[in-house]
């Protein structure tokens, strides 16, 4: 059943032949089971990496808002005529801090500074990737709309196909149940 149009969906499949051993395609859909494992055992990508956000660590009690996310990258080929798969431990540093955090500390040092809140918030956050805590996601923010506040509506287009208004205070409440 497709989940959008709830129309019913027939799959055939056709036996076209075997994969010999040590094929491009054999290394293909082992590769392809490796980061399915991953993702079930809720690692998180980054890029071509992944990383467990269970076993973060603190770098320093001074610095609360920085952690390290040990993770892994591998890659998978033949090397004399045997499967080899390279496995590399990997780290990555990551803030912690909340948007609104960050807003806060611009909007008092703006202040303390008699410097542009505007500008300060612009330095801090626009062009920086950040981490979501409702998805473990990480996204780039472009640019911050001092227009925009969490009344404000967009439209999506539901699953259905048909569109909506909605507020961003509804969206994150519908998508994720937090407000």
């Amino acid at each position: 059943m497709n989940e959008m149009t709830q129309a019913k969906v027939t799959i055939k499949l056709a036996f076209v032949g075997t994969i010999p051993y040590g094929s491009p395609e054999m290394l293909r859909l082992y590769n392809t089971q490796l980061r399915r494992n991953l993702e079930l055992l809720k690692w998180v990508k980054i890029v071509d990496k992944y990383y467990n956000p269970r076993t973060a660590k603190d770098v320093d009690p001074s610095l609360p808002y920085v952690k390290i996310w040990f993770g892994m990258e591998t890659a998978l080929n033949v090397y004399s005529e045997k499967y080899l798969m390279c496995v590399n431990s990997i780290s990555k540093v990551v803030r912690k801090d909340t948007a609104y955090e960050i807003f806060m500390k611009a909007r008092t040092d703006s202040t303390r500074m008699k410097a542009n809140l505007r500008t300060l918030i612009q330095e801090r956050i626009a062009k920086k990737i950040i981490l979501t805590e409702y998805n473990n996601k990480f996204y780039r923010i472009c640019d911050v709309d001092f227009e925009k506040n969490p009344t404000s509506t967009f439209e999506r287009t539901k699953k259905d196909g048909t569109k909506e208004e909605l507020t961003y205070i509804d969206y994150f409440k519908d998508q994720y149940g937090r407000e």
